[in-house]
């Protein structure tokens, strides 16, 4: 379905459909050619058969992040729980030398306030453009540092309809603009149906040991 219907459209260049949830708009992508959209979509066969089998969360979000690598120069991921979006791991540059791993666990998003953030967890919709100048945009990247990064995407991990994870990337280092990320926003929405295989599997194994 990707091959017969994604690929002659991202071809020809139309525009993606709306993904911003709020009326902050995004910066429309740079054009793809034709050996980057094979690329992408040769990235997203590989980790979609990886997604198959999944043993653990703990794979799946590894997975996610290796995939990551191919889009942005830095990614982390967040994990919503309780109210909040709280980094759980990344890569790319980081303050002072620091490890970007370490420096997220120290981030945390209250969503019960105005954010891009909680825009992003509550449609379940992705975005990508300028991050805005609100309070707890502006504390994640006063965390992570902002460097040269201009543009921001953010891709949320939905499982049984609801969004528990957000993905975030830049390029800190060059400062580039994205190219397309439909490739990795259906890795993203394929992650979410192995988090919930696992979460069953899980389920099944608990009530054979009753």
């Amino acid at each position: 379905r990707i091959i017969d219907h994604e690929l002659p459209r991202l071809t020809r260049g139309a525009p993606p459909p709306p993904k911003v949830p709020t009326e902050r708009s995004a910066a429309a992508p740079v054009p793809a050619t034709p050996d980057e959209i094979s690329r992408q979509f040769a990235v997203l066969q590989r980790h979609l058969d990886e997604l198959r089998r999944p043993e653990s969360a703990n794979q799946i979000s590894a997975l996610l992040m290796r995939a990551a690598r191919e889009f942005f120069e830095r990614a982390v991921l967040f994990l919503v729980k309780h109210d909040e979006a709280r980094g759980l791991g990344g890569f790319g540059s980081a303050p002072r030398d620091q490890k970007i791993g370490l420096v997220v666990r120290e981030v945390t998003v209250p969503l019960q306030e105005p954010s891009l953030f909680r825009d992003i967890v509550t449609a379940g919709k992705a975005y990508a453009g300028a991050l805005p100048d609100g309070r707890w945009e502006q504390y994640v990247l006063g965390k992570i540092g902002r460097f040269k990064s201009n543009t921001v995407a953010l891709i949320p991990l939905l499982a049984h309809r609801e969004t528990i994870a957000v993905l975030f990337g830049d390029n800190p280092e060059t400062g580039r603009e994205f190219g397309r990320l439909d490739a990795l926003e259906v890795l993203v929405s394929q992650a979410g149906i192995a988090f919930e295989n696992v979460f069953l599997q899980r389920k099944l194994e608990e009530l054979q040991k009753r």
